[in-house]
C-alpha cells in the first residue's frame, strides 16, 4: 500500500486509529517488528495509538488500513521517521 525508501537506518512511527477493534498483521505487535508504545496522538476527529519499529537502510513497505486482520479502522494511519536510531 504505502512503499518508501530509507537512505539510512530510522525508528518509523505508525499512529493508527485508536477506536479500530483489530491491528493488521503488518501492524500487529505479535505478527511484525512494531511495538506498541503506548503513546496516543489526538486530533479534534479521533485519537491514534502509536506504533514504532527499527528499520535500516533500504526499503520499506507498509499494508493499508483493511489489510489482512484489520478492517474497521475509520481513519487513516499517519506516518513519522525518526533517523538514525
Amino acid at each position: 500500500f504505502l512503499e518508501f525508501d530509507l537512505d539510512r537506518s530510522a525508528t518509523v512511527y505508525i499512529a493508527y486509529d485508536a477506536d479500530a477493534g483489530s491491528l493488521p498483521e503488518w501492524l500487529n505487535p505479535a505478527m511484525s517488528g512494531f511495538i506498541d508504545t503506548g503513546q496516543l496522538l489526538t486530533t479534534t476527529q479521533t485519537s491514534y495509538r502509536i506504533f514504532s519499529a527499527p528499520f535500516g537502510a533500504g526499503g520499506v513497505s507498509l499494508g493499508g488500513n483493511h489489510a489482512t486482520g484489520g478492517g474497521d479502522a475509520a481513519d487513516m494511519y499517519l506516518v513519522g521517521l525518526l533517523p538514525g536510531t
